[in-house]
């Protein structure tokens, strides 16, 4: 929570690897849900000078709090369709549409992907399409 509600917040990626079996995924799971949020400046004063319980106990409650872009790729997951994480540009992918769902864009790095599918003879219509919704090639709004 340091981390992320420190001032000013850090503008780096977290991320977490090891050997499977270890909790991460557990770890994750309840970081996702209570975690990743900034919280005021005067309410993280205050639960960041409380004792473990206490402290858990308001990170969990907190209300009125900014939500922060999260995206998880299960390495372990079996391939489906385009979600194939064990795959270097098929993981970017996983990884690019789960933020932008944060509102995030990544024009740059759309178009470096239908680049490199161009390039490699893979660009066509369905591959676009699974490209997802913020596809540099598909109109918004």
């Amino acid at each position: 929570m340091t981390y992320l509600n420190d001032d000013p917040p850090r503008e780096q990626i977290l991320f977490f690897y090891g050997d499977g079996g270890n909790g991460k995924s557990l770890l994750l799971k309840f970081l996702r849900e209570y975690c990743c949020k900034r919280l005021g400046s005067q309410n993280w004063e205050y639960v960041k000078t409380q004792q473990d319980e206490v402290f858990v106990k308001h990170i969990k409650e907190a209300q009125h709090t900014e939500s922060l872009p999260v995206a998880f790729i299960d390495f372990g997951m079996p391939p489906r369709g385009d979600d194939r994480p064990q795959e270097a540009f098929s993981a970017l992918l996983m990884l690019r549409r789960a933020l932008a769902g944060h509102g995030l864009r990544f024009p740059l790095y759309d178009f470096a992907c239908v680049w490199y599918l161009y390039k490699t003879n893979q660009l066509h219509t369905e591959r676009l399409r699974n490209l997802g919704a913020s596809s540099p090639l598909r109109k918004s709004g």
